[in-house]
């Protein structure tokens, strides 16, 4: 290959490498909480992992399939809404919410914002295995209100639909809105905040194992619906059946 070539080939793979990285990295310019002009980097790698970055500050999460969408919310919130890997006849997605203060990225708020499953009883269907035998879906979207710390609010429409083939009875649909404060100290948003006290099997993305860990505190907590989530040192955590905590994100 003459030097002429090399030349245009070495141009080309520099172009699709360049092409690559503005398609998996987007940049975000916002005002931080304590009124400083910042930018966040929000990137997916091959690895599955997202990645959002400010100043010397990164958070983290595991087994994202996709990022839907990312935007600024009033010119201080990023919101995130990614896929997440999930298994046959399930499709679900989170929403996360960050902000900045003193150079740290602040976890504002993490829920799942869409969870759909078709449920296929293989052991008891009657019916062809092509048709589910259990429809449901959760979703929410959320909205801010306010322009300033001192009168932020998020609202966040929940719809929770579910169907059955051969249970028409335990069906329902429902439809509702719920109205996040901002809480001015740990600057996230939440519903209420709530004494608990116990042992709680931790799941750490992180780590990627479980912890068994005695909790005790005074939380910021967010309850959508059936989802209910709990602020914890810095994490958001989805508080499931039998006292299980699962972090997402992580630093």
């Amino acid at each position: 290959m003459n030097t002429k070539l090399k030349q245009i080939s070495i141009v080309a793979i520099l172009l699709v490498v360049l092409v690559t990285n503005s398609v998996k990295s987007q940049q975000f310019k916002l005002q931080s909480l304590d009124g400083a002009k910042i930018e966040f980097r929000v990137s997916k790698n091959d690895q599955n992992i997202l990645s959002i970055i400010y100043a010397s500050d990164t958070v983290y999460v595991r087994d994202v399939k996709d990022i839907k969408s990312a935007r600024v919310l009033g010119n201080r919130f990023l919101m995130i809404n990614y896929g997440v890997r999930a298994g046959t006849g399930i499709s679900s997605a989170r929403t996360l919410l960050l902000s900045g203060y003193q150079k740290k990225l602040i976890k504002s708020l993490e829920v799942t914002s869409l969870f759909r499953e078709d449920f296929l009883d293989f052991d008891n269907h009657v019916t062809s295995p092509m048709k589910a035998e259990v429809k449901s879906v959760y979703n929410v979207e959320l909205s801010l209100l306010g322009n300033s710390i001192a009168n932020y609010k998020l609202v966040v429409k929940i719809h929770d639909e579910r169907t059955s083939m051969h249970a028409p009875k335990t069906d329902y649909n429902k439809n509702g809105v719920e109205t996040l404060s901002f809480d001015k100290t740990d600057r996230v948003f939440y519903s209420l905040h709530e004494d608990i006290s116990g042992y709680f099997t931790l799941w750490d993305s992180k780590m990627q194992k479980e912890i068994r860990k005695y909790v005790k505190g005074n939380f910021a907590i967010a309850k959508l619906g059936t989802y209910k989530y709990y602020y914890i040192n810095g994490s958001w955590y989805f508080k499931s059946d039998n006292n299980e905590l699962t972090k997402y994100a992580y630093n």
